[in-house]
């Protein structure tokens, strides 16, 4: 089964709408400042200091943009002096970590699994003086609640529960990975959905009716299917946009809360992560159902809070023996 599983990475950028003629202030103009927490190390893991504005290039698209602000920010040890010497403080390398667990498109099974190599991780996780959240797909939006406590975490990962809310998959008649791969001009996967629906007694397709005559007079399908078996083509590729699109609405649910989470780490200081756990979950990828919008919002909003996401395969979680 393929997975498309979303990695946005953070980067920085400062855009500007409208025009600004001889610093007059343009009406509808807009300047939106980014912020981005960067931490520099050497090949031995040691902080880097004494950088300046002038150390740094920024990029979009290769396209340059201007540093605005530049703020040093050091640890308590060397009341901020970033020429002072000494290790990097317990500050300075925290990071806000959200995991976020996909529980639409986990099965139960996975969930026991999740829940016992989250279980392994979280000692790791809270190291450095780390702070963690963890909340799922289905969880109530709110204040998010971080946590030093190895045990705090734990009891967070024993309440994970399954969701009633279940996705199609492989119940279904066809399933929403065919689908895509039909939808996407797989012949091999049309040609098996047409025969399935021709050998099929149940099947409503009549393929020596009135209207597959009339489709066989059009022609040799684009994809080489014989004229005789059009009707059940077509027949297929409808079913393949139906089965896809009842997919894409849990996508796109997963997806919606993935932006919101990351969008609400913007205010926070430091490296922000956000681990979304899944098993994956497709995106109509090269078909016109294809959720480019939802993914472009979400690598948006890890642009603009200065957050990087991973995606982890729940079904590949190491779960120690």
């Amino acid at each position: 089964m393929k997975k498309n599983l979303l990695v946005a990475l953070a980067v920085v950028s400062a855009s500007v709408t409208g025009s600004v003629r001889a610093q007059e202030p343009v009406p509808g103009s807009r300047i939106e400042i980014v912020r981005l927490d960067a931490v520099v190390e050497d090949a031995d893991g040691n902080l880097v200091r004494g950088l300046t504005a002038e150390d740094f290039a920024v990029r979009e698209y290769g396209k340059p943009h201007t540093l605005t602000n530049f703020i040093f920010v050091g640890d308590a040890g060397t009341g901020g002096d970033p020429s002072a010497p000494g290790e990097s403080g317990t500050a300075e390398r925290a990071r806000h970590i959200v995991i976020l667990v996909d529980d639409v498109h986990v099965s139960r099974g996975d969930l026991t699994t999740i829940r016992e190599a989250l279980g392994h991780l979280a000692d790791e996780l809270l190291t450095d003086g780390n702070r963690v959240a963890l909340l799922t797909t289905t969880s109530r939006p709110g204040p998010y609640r971080f946590v030093e406590e190895r045990a705090a975490l734990q009891e967070a990962i024993d309440a994970l529960r399954a969701t009633d809310i279940v996705p199609p998959g492989l119940s279904a008649d066809m399933t929403p990975v065919t689908a895509e791969m039909i939808l996407r001009g797989d012949r091999g996967a049309l040609m098996l959905a047409t025969r399935r629906l021709i050998d099929d007694p149940t099947s409503y397709v009549d393929t020596t009716g009135p209207r597959a005559t009339v489709a066989a007079r059009q022609g040799p399908d684009p994809a080489g299917i014989d004229p005789s078996e059009k009707l059940a083509a077509d027949e297929a590729e409808r079913q393949a946009r139906a089965t896809l699109r009842d997919a894409l609405r849990f996508s796109t649910l997963s997806l919606a809360r993935l932006e919101d989470v990351v969008r609400g780490l913007a205010a926070l200081p430091g490296r922000k992560i956000c681990l979304l756990v899944s098993d994956g979950f497709l995106v109509g990828s090269d078909t016109s159902l294809e959720l480019k919008r939802a993914l472009e919002r979400v690598a948006d909003a890890a642009t603009r809070s200065g957050t990087v996401v991973y995606a982890l395969d729940s079904e590949g979680l190491p779960v120690a023996g």
